[in-house]
């Protein structure tokens, strides 16, 4: 797909520098930003109210964490769908703006990588100069189209800079706030829009 053809390695290498990636990143961002503008969020988002019929959900659904809330969804809709959609470009533009702004994360080995290449006779820098352009295709695809599992191991597997499987918990707090990061930007996007196109105190 478009996401491959911009952020797929080549023939060479996998390995990019920062300003080779941010060129690629900034591409995929208007693409992504092209996309959003096929699916306004006044149009989308207008009915989201309707989404949950609050008189089929009764107390013991709230108090039964279990309960599967798309039993009372209403996912036949059109703008649901259109909804969803948005959601998920909204994501994946905010896991590339999170990566553009964590080249120092992504490019810092612990000293625990360090100790381990030590013992192994490998000499290793605490900074690199380069990362992953199929790890970081693969975050921002996670992001567009995965499972909140996908989403994390894409996470683990961009800090995991000596691919041996293994984070420090210095790393395992980056790979939280990393997500957390894309997770907390897309949904106040998300948020504000549904709110400017049904106001709050607009009547149901």
């Amino acid at each position: 797909d478009w996401l491959d053809g911009q952020t797929a390695s080549g023939p060479s290498s996998d390995e990019v520098n920062q300003t080779e990636l941010e060129a690629k990143l900034q591409v995929v961002s208007a693409k992504l930003s092209s996309l959003l503008g096929k699916i306004p969020g006044d149009r989308c988002l207008r009915h989201v109210r309707d989404f949950l019929d609050p008189d089929t959900v009764d107390s013991s659904d709230l108090a039964n964490a279990s309960t599967k809330s798309d039993n009372h969804l209403n996912i036949d809709q059109a703008s649901f769908q259109d909804a969803v959609t948005r959601f998920r470009l909204l994501l994946a533009k905010s896991a590339v703006d999170q990566i553009q702004k964590s080249w120092g994360i992504l490019t810092t080995v612990s000293d625990a990588d360090i100790d381990r290449a030590a013992v192994k006779g490998i000499a290793m820098e605490s900074q690199v100069s380069t990362v992953s352009l199929s790890k970081v295709h693969a975050f921002i695809q996670a992001h567009a189209s995965g499972t909140c599992s996908e989403r994390v191991t894409a996470a683990w597997n961009l800090l995991d800079r000596d691919q041996d499987g293994l984070l420090d918990q210095e790393e395992m707090n980056q790979v939280a706030l990393l997500c957390l990061g894309v997770e907390q930007q897309a949904l106040v996007a998300l948020f504000e829009e549904a709110l400017e196109a049904y106001p709050c105190r607009a009547p149901l």
